[in-house]
C-alpha cells in the first residue's frame, strides 16, 4: 500500500470572499482536492458544503476531503524535521482515524509553515464521492 502525503505551503487558502490559513481550518470543514493538488501539493482551495464536495468527487472532479483534525507539530524554535520524522509525527496523529475512515490523508507543513506557524498539520478523510 502506498502512502500519499500532501505538503502544504504557507499560502492562504481561499474560502469564498475570505482567506484563511491552514491553521484556520476546523474539524468538519470540506473541500475538493484536485488531482493536481494531490501530485504537487496544496496551495489554494475553497471550502464548500460537504455534500457538494462528495457530488463533485463522484463525477471525477477530484477527491472530497473532510477535515478530521487540525493541530501543530512543533514551534518556531524547533528545526524542520527530516521527511521521515515529519511523516511519522503526523502518522501518529492521523492513523487513529483509520478505523473510522479507510482513506486518511495527512496534510504536512513545508519549512516556511513549520517556522512561522508551529508546523500545522491536518488529517483528512478523502473519498471519490
Amino acid at each position: 500500500m502506498a502512502i500519499v502525503v500532501i505538503v502544504v505551503t504557507f499560502a492562504a487558502i481561499g474560502a469564498g470572499n475570505r482567506e484563511i490559513t491552514l491553521g484556520d481550518l476546523n474539524e468538519g470543514d470540506c473541500f475538493v482536492l484536485s488531482d493536481d493538488a494531490v501530485q504537487t501539493g496544496v496551495t489554494v482551495f475553497d471550502l464548500i458544503d460537504c455534500e457538494q464536495a462528495l457530488r463533485q468527487a463522484a463525477v471525477g472532479a477530484g477527491l472530497a476531503a473532510l477535515v478530521l483534525e487540525v493541530g501543530t507539530l512543533g514551534n518556531g524554535r524547533d528545526g524542520y524535521p527530516p521527511d521521515d520524522e515529519l511523516l511519522q509525527m503526523v502518522d501518529v496523529r492521523c492513523n487513529r482515524y483509520l478505523s473510522r475512515s479507510p482513506s486518511v490523508l495527512p496534510l504536512l507543513p513545508d519549512e516556511r509553515a513549520w517556522a512561522t506557524s508551529e508546523g500545522p498539520y491536518v488529517c483528512l478523510s478523502v473519498s471519490l464521492g
